[in-house]
């Protein structure tokens, strides 16, 4: 891996730590697919996948699932209560 690629790869984190720190303090009661993914660090199907089998709460809104924050913030761990 050449200098070039790993500053693009060290940015490309960086980005997505600011994002999943946006994620994680705003106000929305639901997410994104794209939202639930960062938080998960997964693809944007394998997200589908789980709403479509039941293991996130979410609900489909015209073609777009929409995840409740909540539920999975607890899917995975993170305690809300404060």
């Amino acid at each position: 891996m050449d200098a070039d690629t790993q500053t693009t790869a060290r940015q490309e984190k960086a980005r997505s730590a600011e994002t999943l720190e946006e994620i994680l303090n705003s106000d929305a009661l639901v997410l994104t697919v794209k939202q639930a993914a960062t938080l998960l660090d997964c693809s944007e199907r394998s997200v589908c996948r789980a709403c479509e089998r039941g293991m996130i709460k979410a609900a489909k809104v015209m073609s777009m699932w929409r995840i409740n924050k909540a539920a999975l913030l607890e899917y995975i761990g993170i305690d809300t209560a404060a």
